[in-house]
């Protein structure tokens, strides 16, 4: 099997499918899982979109070295529960656009490093523009839904 082909099937086995705005599994025992970070002293932990919100966003880093950052935008809804998996402003916009106009979303990290440590200091002010632009406001009243990735 070569690697590409490889690369296309471990992507659909495992929900990891970036730069496609068609939403990946979300799942798992019933809660809207928005990414899955490796827990300081081993293990794994899950953001969740919290029951309280209709809507959510994760920036990440998903850089192979520290000095290649690269970019993903995790966007989750409710209803339908969907997670999207972009890597650009653009797909952004494109997922935004299916979205009810007037979602209000807020902001999921992890504790500890951010998610998007590395990526361009404007990141998040230029996901909220492209928010603004498509009719939505992100609204975290000053503070992310934080994952605790520190150990038990």
């Amino acid at each position: 099997m070569n690697s590409i082909c490889f690369a296309g099937v471990l992507a659909l086995c495992c929900g990891c499918v970036f730069g496609d705005t068609a939403p990946v599994p979300v799942a798992d025992g019933g809660k809207i899982v928005l990414r899955e970070f490796p827990k300081s002293g081993g293990g794994t932990v899950a953001s969740v979109l919290s029951d309280s919100d209709d809507y959510g966003v994760m920036l990440l880093n998903d850089a192979s070295a520290e000095g290649d950052p690269k970019m993903v935008i995790v966007v989750a809804r409710r209803h339908p529960a969907e997670v999207y998996r972009v890597v650009s402003l653009d797909e952004l916009e494109s997922v935004l656009r299916k979205f009810p106009a007037g979602a209000q979303f807020y902001r999921y990290d992890r504790c500890l490093v951010p998610a998007g440590y590395g990526l361009l200091e404007d990141a998040w002010e230029e996901i909220e523009g492209v928010m603004r632009k498509c009719g939505h406001r992100l609204d975290d009243g000053g503070k992310s839904r934080i994952v605790c990735t520190c150990p038990d």
